[in-house]
């Protein structure tokens, strides 16, 4: 709770936060999923990592979204 209070302080804009959360989680869970080794291969990634990807792409959607609107 005390983050989120000071992430908001920090971060003005809507949806910051969450867009960073989505980055970082993203990139988190792909670093650690190259040390599993029950993974479903999908081409060169798992499949866990093709979803990390996607979160981490959907993250950059939502930052640069919020950075080209006008602030509320």
């Amino acid at each position: 709770m005390v983050l989120l209070l000071l992430a908001e302080r920090l971060f003005p804009r809507k949806g910051i936060v969450t867009a960073l959360f989505f980055i970082g989680y993203g990139a988190l869970r792909f670093g650690l999923e190259m040390l599993r080794g029950d993974a479903l291969q999908l081409s060169a990634l798992s499949a866990s990592q093709w979803m990390s990807v996607g979160m981490m792409l959907a993250g950059a959607g939502i930052l640069a979204f919020s950075f080209l609107r006008k602030p509320a």
